[in-house]
């Protein structure tokens, strides 16, 4: 294994790492958030903790291929489903 190879390995494995971390942490929020009553949204909560992701902005192009996978893979359900 070469020295690029290896380090783009670890780096992998510690995003990994680190958004498994995260998703524990929003679970772990969503219990408490459920637990207690409180009048803020879930999204607030994240907020408030620093867990919360700022929403993407998708570009026109970003959007409309994200439109035509949604719609292949609908398109391969129903063809599925009449199989049956």
């Amino acid at each position: 294994m070469i020295f690029e190879e290896a380090v783009f390995r670890m780096r992998m494995i510690e995003e990994t790492k680190l958004e498994d971390y995260k998703n524990n942490m929003i679970t772990a929020s969503f219990q408490v958030w459920q637990a207690n009553p409180n009048k803020k949204t879930f999204s607030e909560y994240l907020k408030m903790l620093g867990l919360h992701e700022r929403d993407k902005k998708l570009t026109k192009e970003q959007r409309d291929k994200l439109i035509d996978k949604g719609l292949a893979i609908a398109e391969k359900i129903i063809k599925a489903d009449q199989k049956r």
